[in-house]
């Protein structure tokens, strides 16, 4: 995961900080799907949330870096896998800190369905909308996303302590099975899917 994130940060970043929200152009989009596909293979992994959100010398995680380089497919698809949004870079900055500041809506708008945290501070004291450009405003209607066929459901934000707690039971389980593989001599390279990558 320390590979992806190295090889996404030697990416030229053309776009501005204050972008307007606009995504990547056509030559970026095979690199967003390289990484789509990658990360698809991991999804096996019963520590996948923790490798997803893996960050590098910064303290970034890909949702960081998926907002400064306009990559928001990829940033939707890390928010469905449940990409920790809770965590803040050097500056204290979460993804969703970097979208407003960026002024890029609809980053904005995955983050919030994603359930990422609007109070939280950077090392400054600033809250993420408070990041936002002079004009910017995002206000998210769920009922109105809902009506248009947004499906909002995927990324509801889980604060129910039972189900925290069922999670962490799976995980536990999940975690106790690839720990006897381990003892049964199996190599945890054997589901690696397939790649062409060298």
């Amino acid at each position: 995961m320390q590979a992806l994130l190295t090889a996404l940060e030697g990416q030229p970043r053309n776009r501005g900080l204050q972008g307007g929200g606009h995504g990547a152009g056509p030559r970026d989009e095979p690199i967003q799907n390289a990484l789509v596909d990658i990360l698809s293979c991991l999804q096996t992994r019963p520590n996948f949330r923790e490798i997803l959100s893996t960050t590098n010398d910064y303290s970034q995680t890909l949702a960081h870096l998926s907002i400064f380089y306009g990559y928001a497919s990829l940033l939707s698809r890390l928010v469905e896998w449940r990409i920790d949004l809770t965590i803040s870079d050097v500056n204290g900055l979460t993804a969703l800190h970097c979208a407003f500041m960026k002024g890029d809506q609809d980053s904005v708008r995955i983050l919030r369905r994603g359930g990422a945290p609007e109070t939280v501070t950077d090392n400054l004291g600033r809250t993420p909308s408070e990041l936002q450009p002079e004009g910017f405003n995002v206000a998210i209607d769920l009922d109105a996303e809902v009506a248009a066929g947004l499906d909002t459901e995927m990324y509801a934000e889980v604060n129910d302590i039972d189900e925290q707690v069922a999670l962490g039971e799976q995980f536990n389980t999940l975690d106790s099975e690839d720990d006897n593989d381990s003892v049964l001599g199996q190599s945890d390279s054997d589901d690696v899917c397939p790649t062409t990558m060298t």
